[in-house]
């Protein structure tokens, strides 16, 4: 079909227990945290999780896993200024979660702001394509999905500056090593053109194995999934 993606099937790399496993429910306590000062700055990581608020309709929550010390403190600081509501999540006497509601209004203006000076990073518009969720509709119950490995060897990689903190969080935000990062791209056809994204030319610089979820209807991508373990074997 193409010749930088290679199809595969879903349960080669998550297996057949994926969507119907039970989760474990552990005690668990919420809290509030107090709100922080605004800042008057955005990182290419905020504006990465900052613009799902400002590009698209409805309310926007992010929830991020506090899952070492050092993302536990770069979202503190790079993320949590920016909300007005903040609630922590915690386990075991330690912080899991941090969830993040209502975008404050001055982020919100910077973030118009960069994009109309053209500050903001060539990540953004490139993920968010269109102002639509990928939603199914009333004229759709379900969604039937194809699964493509994206071929980083096809794929000429890109460093960009400023990028160091969302770099970190996408290689160490993750629980478990066979967790995946699942992204959720707006406006993205499978087509020769996105051999060229900046996206996926920045997560070949450094994510060890990528996927592109299609629907399988009209192959719009309603998914990127970053894998934490390389799929040498659809290579």
């Amino acid at each position: 079909m193409f010749s930088w993606i290679k199809e595969i099937h879903k349960e080669d790399v998550f297996g057949n227990d994926d969507e119907n496993a039970i989760p474990i429910h552990v005690p668990f306590k919420i809290e509030k945290l107090e709100a922080k000062d605004s800042v008057y700055n955005m990182t290419v990581f905020a504006q990465f999780l900052n613009a799902s608020s400002v590009l698209l309709p409805g309310n926007t929550s992010v929830q991020l896993e506090s899952e070492n010390e050092e993302i536990h403190n770069l979202i503190l600081k790079e993320l949590v200024p920016h909300y007005e509501k903040v609630k922590i999540v915690i386990i075991d006497n330690r912080i899991s979660t941090i969830m993040m509601e209502q975008l404050k209004n001055d982020s919100v203006e910077l973030f118009r702001s960069m994009e109309q000076s053209g500050e903001l990073s060539p990540l953004i518009m490139d993920f968010y394509r269109s102002s639509e969720r990928n939603l199914l509709g009333p004229h759709k119950m379900r969604r039937t999905c194809r699964y493509f490995n994206v071929l980083f060897d096809k794929l000429e990689p890109m460093n960009l500056t400023g990028t160091d903190s969302l770099m970190k969080w996408i290689e160490d935000g993750y629980k478990q090593p066979n967790e995946r990062l699942a992204l959720s791209p707006t406006g993205w056809v499978l087509e020769d053109e996105l051999q060229k994204s900046v996206l996926l030319r920045f997560f070949a610089s450094f994510c060890p194995s990528l996927l592109l979820v299609v629907d399988a209807d009209d192959l719009k991508i309603v998914g990127v999934d970053i894998l934490k373990k390389q799929m040498k074997a659809f290579n």
